[in-house]
């Protein structure tokens, strides 16, 4: 069976092989017409097959080949219509070997078609000539086109494969550099190697893409008559790069990389070029300059300044600079250095050496604050940057970082002693008690009035002679004395007095007062006792506070004086709770007075809230403002511009609303500081957090960037003072007007 399947298969091709043999050409020629062109050359070849001498087969195969490859693309079917061109070539040589006038005479009705021409009779003709000029003009055309088309189509890819080369350069070198600048303090031999290579496949990409349009200007081809234009790369990483690139358009765009390649080696043979060797000379300058400020003896030199154009040139290219951080800390060392230098202590001037070691710890923390940004650039590309000048200044990078570890320990060190200095200042000042005149008297009639603070016992009241409470001394030289006295032994009631000493040491006046509640009670009914005072250029203002026999609430009473002892003014509050604080702003020519609790004895644990009043020249009060706290007020003091309250809390809230609590039933607490303004608007209110109970026990304000607070780890109510605790055990924290922290010991 499968025999005979095999038999018929193998017949039914050599019959099929024997049909196409037969046929003939004057019957394959009817149906040319209706073919396609694929379809007519396929059937042309199939029929030369068998008849390669055919005239009219070679030369309608030729006019094939032909129409292929001038309707084709030349750039993007290059290879298709270079092969059609030859086999056109070969097929209108052939037809010129066997298309003569014989050929044409006998056979014209196979040409005459193609030319749609007819003779005298209408009938279908063509004139040999016509025919034998097509060929001859077929080959002449394939020809040239073989010969023009390849170093046209050669001079296009090349010029095509250059810029590619050239963009995906540029590319890389845009993934490789964030920034131009990284680019030029980067810039090195590979660099410059690889700069160079993209200019040179830029410009190779332009001298073929010139090539080929003058190619194509002598010879035209189908489709394609580009024209180009150069574009500027303005801003790296957004001009140059391309996703995708077409040459075919008529309007070709470059980017112009050997422009933009020649202005980078401008500006780094130029501007960077002379960073470099101003950095250099900079660096040598300033380690010269330090060099001489380190001595211990010598004259102290002016500080080296670094150049202006360098700091600005760096500022351009060199963003977040590690050199220009280490310029700006040596600049600032030097400075530091000159006022280091020539300080000495002097144990006779606490509030001198209190500023001068605040001076140095801002100096301190500042350079700490610089170093630390050496520190945070000590990265590899950032040393990159500049690696032959820390070679050359630091050894290697390492040496750069040890550079960056000796600094540190020598702002540590000085820390140590800056703080150490500042604290036994401060502390001095803190304790100190004027004793000048500590044992004077003064007369005023039946009263001797002693300079010297005194203690309210009942044995010295019963005595009946004035107790000294406060002694403030102007500047003028004259003292005024504040103190408690019992006018009527009967009554037994306390009475407050004022007396001025003049600036001659001579009594000047001394005023009384003695006030009732009931003002028209014949006999005393109240205690009068002197609270806070204050002294002006024109005299003093005292706040007196009258508390009845009888328990009830008290009344604050502001009194001002001049020099005369004659009253400005003398006003009765309607704030009843207690005073503890008053200050005179010269500024405004006010007072600030501070009150909080109902007794001398302040409430920390339920709470009671701080009012502040400010009170004008003429008794007025100019604003009111309540904080919300518990806890104890230990100072107010006055600000260039507003007050600053600091205290211990033992519940109090920020601005924000944030709650800070400590365990005020064991009687722990902590320091805050609150800062007012000039209009009596709080701007701040900064509780510290610490680990133990911390009792504020003195402010000491040196200026405005050094307030001193002084603790001591103690708890309320009874807290402790800072003359009775060892230096070693002191809280140290020195804040600034802000209310924010230059130094702590916690």
């Amino acid at each position: 069976m499968k025999k005979d399947l095999f038999l018929i298969f193998m017949l039914t091709l050599l019959l099929s092989a024997a049909h196409a043999q037969k046929v003939r050409y004057k019957d394959l020629f009817p149906r040319f017409a209706g073919m396609t062109t694929p379809e007519l050359r396929n059937a042309l070849k199939e029929y030369l097959v068998e008849d390669l001498e055919h005239p009219n087969a070679n030369f309608r195969l030729a006019l094939v080949y032909e129409q292929n490859y001038k309707t084709a693309d030349p750039l993007t079917q290059y290879a298709f219509a270079l092969a059609n061109a030859e086999q056109a070539k070969l097929r209108f040589l052939k037809s010129r070997l066997l298309v003569d006038d014989r050929e044409l005479s006998r056979n014209n009705e196979y040409y005459a078609p193609l030319y749609k021409t007819v003779d005298a009779k209408g009938k279908p003709f063509v004139e040999p000539s016509v025919v034998m000029k097509k060929i001859s003009n077929g080959y002449d055309s394939s020809q040239l086109f073989l010969s023009k088309l390849p170093p046209i189509y050669a001079s296009f890819t090349r010029s095509v494969n250059f810029y590619d080369k050239a963009v995906k350069a540029f590319a890389k070198l845009n993934d490789n550099y964030a920034s131009p600048d990284d680019l030029y303090l980067l810039y090195d031999q590979n660099v410059d190697k690889q700069l160079g290579q993209l200019k040179q496949d830029f410009d190779s990409a332009r001298h073929y893409l010139d090539v080929y349009n003058k190619l194509i200007t002598a010879y035209p081809i189908a489709y394609h008559h580009q024209q180009y234009h150069v574009k500027p790369i303005v801003t790296f990483r957004l001009d140059g790069l391309i996703t995708r690139m077409n040459f075919l358009t008529d309007n070709i765009e470059l980017w112009d990389y050997a422009t933009w390649v020649d202005g980078i080696r401008k500006d780094v043979n130029g501007d960077i070029a002379a960073l470099r060797n101003k950095l250099n000379a900079n660096e040598e300058k300033i380690d010269a300059s330090l060099m001489a400020l380190e001595a211990p003896v010598g004259p102290a030199p002016l500080p080296v300044r670094p150049d202006k154009q360098l700091v600005f040139t760096l500022n351009n290219f060199d963003k977040q600079s590690l050199v220009l951080a280490l310029l700006d800390y040596k600049n600032f060392k030097q400075d530091w250095l000159l006022k280091s230098r020539p300080f000495v202590p002097d144990s006779a001037n606490q509030l001198r050496n209190a500023e001068v070691y605040s001076t140095l710890l801002y100096a301190n923390r500042s350079a700490d604050t610089l170093l630390e940004v050496v520190r945070t650039r000590l990265q590899p590309i950032k040393i990159r940057k500049h690696q032959a000048f820390f070679e050359k200044y630091y050894g290697t990078a390492d040496g750069l970082k040890k550079f960056a570890v000796d600094e540190k320990t020598m702002i540590n060190t000085t820390l140590t002693t800056y703080a150490a200095g500042l604290k036994s200042a401060v502390m001095t000042l803190a304790t100190t008690v004027e004793k000048s005149d500590a044992d004077k008297m003064v007369k005023f009639g039946r009263y001797t009035i002693p300079y010297a603070v005194g203690t309210v016992t009942p044995e010295a009241l019963a005595k009946g002679d004035p107790i000294n409470l406060q002694m403030r001394r102007n500047s003028d030289g004259s003292v005024y004395l504040m103190g408690i006295y019992v006018p009527d032994k009967k009554a037994n009631t306390k009475a407050t007095y004022v007396a001025r000493v003049n600036p001659d040491g001579k009594p000047g006046w001394m005023k009384t007062f003695d006030i009732r509640m009931d003002s028209l009670s014949k006999v005393p009914d109240a205690h009068t006792q002197p609270g806070p005072a204050v002294l002006t250029q024109e005299g003093v203002m005292l706040l007196l506070r009258t508390s009845p026999i009888v328990e009830s609430a008290s009344v604050n009473t502001v009194v001002y004086l001049n020099e005369k002892g004659e009253e400005k003014f003398k006003i009765k509050l309607k704030e009843r709770n207690y005073p503890r604080r008053l200050l005179y702003v010269e500024k405004s020519n006010a007072f600030v007075l501070l009150l909080k609790g109902n007794a001398e004895q302040e409430d920390y644990i339920t709470g009671e809230p701080i009012t502040l009043l400010s009170i004008n020249a003429i008794g007025d009060v100019s604003w009111r403002r309540n904080v919300e706290m518990a806890g104890t007020v230990t100072d107010l003091i006055g600000l260039t511009d507003g007050f600053l309250i600091a205290g211990n809390y033992t519940i109090i809230r920020d601005l924000t609303g944030k709650e800070f609590k400590t365990k005020s039933a064991e009687g722990q607490c902590s320091p805050y500081v609150i800062r007012i303004g000039e209009k009596g608007d709080v701007s701040r209110i900064r509780a510290f957090v610490t680990r133990n109970s911390v009792y504020l026990a003195q402010v000491v304000k040196v200026n405005d960037g050094s307030i001193n607070l002084l603790g001591t780890e103690a708890t309320l109510p009874a807290g402790a003072t800072v003359a009775a605790t060892p230096p070693e055990k002191i809280v140290h924290i020195m804040i600034n007007r802000l209310t924010e922290t230059i130094y702590s010991t916690f």
